[in-house]
């Protein structure tokens, strides 16, 4: 009987507790439609990162065969690089860190 009884004042508990919380603020944003001007030869895949350096400069990380696209704060596409590199085989996420030095983090694999 005492277990119950506990059990209901723990979820009693809990319910009020989530009633508390305050309400997260709502972010603004608007879609810009085709922001990013991609070359028409280049097939971006599944993008698994984006940062964005002290320059304003967009990188996306990417698992196509462009791995790491670079785009200026206006969209405008300035280049690629990381084709053919195993360093970007599969990549899982891009940052900047305090002196604009990128890093990225991969999966690694080790078969034993």
């Amino acid at each position: 009987m005492n277990y119950f009884a506990l059990l209901a004042l723990f979820f009693l508990g809990t319910s009020l507790t989530a009633q508390e919380m305050p309400k997260t603020p709502e972010i603004p944003f608007r879609v810009v439609e085709d922001f990013l001007k991609i070359p028409s030869d280049m097939i971006m895949a599944e993008a698994v990162g984006v940062a964005i350096n002290s320059k304003g400069h967009i990188f996306i990380l990417n698992r196509g065969n462009h791995p790491m696209l670079e785009f200026s704060a206006d969209g405008d596409f300035i280049g690629s690089f990381g084709e053919g590199s195993p360093i970007f085989r599969v990549p899982h996420s891009i940052r900047f860190d305090s002196q604009a030095i990128c890093g990225t983090s991969i999966r690694l694999t080790i078969w034993l």
